[in-house]
Order: structure tokens, then sequence, then C-alpha cells
């Protein structure tokens, strides 16, 4: 599993990015692009600021990180598969 989450971006910056990034070619060999664990998370709002949201973040790499498990539902606009 790969996050992409850069410190203060929200999902739609965080993806717009990561689709200009080059990345080098063995990035197509990685089993979690293989198995389309690559996820684009919504960083400014549940990772770069301390408070109640950062355990809200906490709570959504547990979901992805655990997708066969019973959890709460994800926010809405808080992750994106990429």
């Amino acid at each position: 599993v790969i996050f992409v989450m850069p410190c203060g971006y929200g999902l739609e910056q965080t993806v717009a990015e990561y689709r200009v990034t080059k990345l080098p070619p063995e990035w197509a060999r990685l089993p979690a692009l293989k198995e389309r664990r690559v996820f684009a998370l919504d960083a400014n709002s549940y990772f770069s600021r301390p408070g109640p949201r950062l355990v809200k973040g906490v709570a959504l790499l547990a979901a992805l990180l655990h997708a066969d498990r019973a959890l709460p539902p994800l926010p809405p606009d808080s992750w994106q598969t990429i």
C-alpha cells in the first residue's frame, strides 16, 4: 500500500500533482501499483494539522489498510485510488 499525502495538500491538488510527477520505470513493478493500492489522501484536512481530525485520519488509514474489515464509513472526498 502506498499513501500519497503531501503536507498541506488537499485531495484534488494531491491527485493533480501525482498525475504530473515523473516516476521511475521501476514504479510500475511495485506490488501496490499492480494491486491498485495507491491512494491519494487529503493531507491538509486529516494529517497536517493537530487536533481531532488527526484521529479521523488514522481511522482513514486503518480503513484503507484493512478494507476487508467492517470499519466506520470514510469521510467523503478524503481519499481516492490513483
